[in-house]
């Protein structure tokens, strides 16, 4: 029997990947922005970013001024408890080395499970390689890569783990009707997605220990079927926007300090289908949103229902966010509600580089309020 040990240490945390129930959704699919998690990861009705409006409303790109490109841009976001997977994955690799037989090795994996049952782990790498974003327009490629690990359920001795790596092109575009009382937006993005089948979707120690007909393990098996089978889908996200413009009839001083706004999107139009790998569920948001000007601060605030689809309680539905930002947005501030949880950011823009920082709790349960992830996320982006 062949035990590939160090090649389940780095499958663990780098590649595996699977489609579980009971693990949660998280919106947008693709490409989610430290600044919007920063502020309760509201976007569909807020102005249009360069770097955001493609992924949260692509109406938005009607509202940009003057094009950038945008070129490596990694963003990555960590669980608090990772870390301490990392060093209990370690433990148990050296305790099944050691292990004198099949008995001792699967009392090292109950123990593996004992001590983290409850838990639940997340991480995340993304880079946009390049992207150009102008008004009514946008084009990119980037590389998501998603790893979730749940020890929740131990009805029996099992973990279950969920990885979406997606390589994705996108072009979006926009337009504006009314002089933008709506404005209409679209993004394409068809995506290779790396996955597990969703069969393999939970881990148990035969699947590690367990050898096929060939003799190789079996997680080796399923991971290999990973980059032997091409995943295409196409994801289609539409957005519409408005600068609620015919209330400047009725109170047109108010309307100009607050600059009111509001976004729809309906993203993964049509759940797009990756084979036997996990598929993107589709998600119904809308919002409204405000941008007073306070002293030197340009200010924005957003209340927005995200998953409005999806059978999930109201306060997971309900994000809010605030952002107070210096002259040319040298430095922001964020604030924001997600999912029943606060949330945190920092921006600075250097011109030619931007960093952003978040720390956010993102629900872990799928239908019903389970707890609360408390996760940290930063990004860099380098434009011209």
């Amino acid at each position: 029997m062949k035990h590939n040990i160090s090649f389940f240490v780095a499958l663990i945390c780098f590649s595996m990947s699977a489609h579980a129930q009971t693990l949660p959704y998280e919106g947008p699919n693709l490409n989610r922005k430290v600044r919007n998690l920063g502020m309760g990861n509201v976007g569909v009705s807020l102005s249009g970013q360069h770097d955001s409006a493609a992924f949260y409303n692509p109406a938005g790109l009607n509202d940009l001024k003057k094009g950038k490109f945008q070129f490596f841009s990694p963003t990555f976001e960590l669980s608090k408890s990772f870390f301490d997977l990392v060093s209990e994955i370690q433990d148990l690799t050296d305790e099944i080395k050691d292990a004198n037989n099949d008995a001792d090795k699967t009392r090292a994996f109950n123990d593996f499970l004992s001590a983290r049952t409850g838990q639940y782990d997340h991480v995340r790498a993304s880079f946009e390689l390049i992207s150009y974003t102008r008004k009514n327009f946008a084009v990119g490629l980037l590389f998501d890569e998603r790893i979730d690990m749940s020890f929740r359920d131990q009805s029996f001795p099992h973990f279950e783990v969920r990885n979406l790596g997606d390589v994705s092109m996108y072009v979006a575009g926009a337009y504006d009707f009314w002089e933008q009382l709506l404005q209409v937006g679209i993004t394409l993005r068809p995506t290779v997605r790396f996955a597990l089948d969703q069969e393999d979707e939970i881990i148990t120690l035969s699947d590690i220990l367990g050898d096929d007909a060939q003799g190789n393990s079996l997680i080796e098996t399923q991971v290999k079927k990973v980059y032997q089978e091409t995943r295409f889908g196409m994801g289609v996200d539409l957005g519409l926007k408005s600068n609620l413009s015919f209330l400047e009839d009725f109170v047109p001083e108010l309307y100009k300090k607050l600059n009111p706004q509001a976004g729809f999107s309906w993203q993964d139009i049509g759940s797009p289908s990756f084979g036997a790998g996990p598929d993107n569920p589709q998600i119904i948001s809308m919002g409204l949103s405000i941008e007073p000007s306070l002293w030197i601060l340009d200010n924005t605030f957003a209340v927005e229902m995200r998953d409005m689809n999806l059978p999930r309680p109201f306060l997971s539905k309900l994000h809010i966010g605030l952002e107070s930002r210096l002259p040319k947005d040298i430095l922001a501030l964020r604030l924001g509600l997600s999912e029943g949880y606060f949330s945190t950011g920092l921006g600075i823009d250097l011109g030619l580089v931007s960093i952003d920082g978040a720390l956010y709790i993102n629900e872990i349960g799928r239908n019903t309020r389970e707890a609360g992830s408390m996760r940290f996320a930063t990004n860099i982006s380098f434009k011209i």
